[in-house]
């Protein structure tokens, strides 16, 4: 919560300052992407790690959602990846389930 408080402050400050949002380049996404690799420790958010990061880097709040949101289908996809290696021999039907 204090990151996402103190890029929101940054990004307040450039908006008084009449800087304009800059946009989504290669270095800032890596910085992004590390971003959410910190969010494998408890207690971390990845959209939020992700959001405040773009935020304090400059990048307009509605890409940086954007953004963080297409990360996701990374993070999401790869999971779903590694439960269905999982499953081995269970029946899938229980497994969408949950069991």
């Amino acid at each position: 919560a204090a990151v996402l408080g103190a890029s929101e402050v940054l990004r307040r400050r450039r908006l008084r300052d009449g800087a304009p949002a800059r946009p989504l380049n290669a270095g800032k996404a890596l910085a992004i992407g590390v971003a959410q690799a910190v969010s494998i420790l408890p207690g971390v958010s990845r959209s939020g790690s992700t959001i405040s990061t773009a935020l304090a880097l400059g990048v307009a709040p509605a890409e940086a959602a954007r953004f963080s949101f297409l990360m996701s289908l990374i993070a999401v996809g790869g999971a779903a990846l590694l439960q269905a290696r999982d499953l081995g021999g269970r029946d899938p039907s229980l497994a969408a389930l949950g069991a």
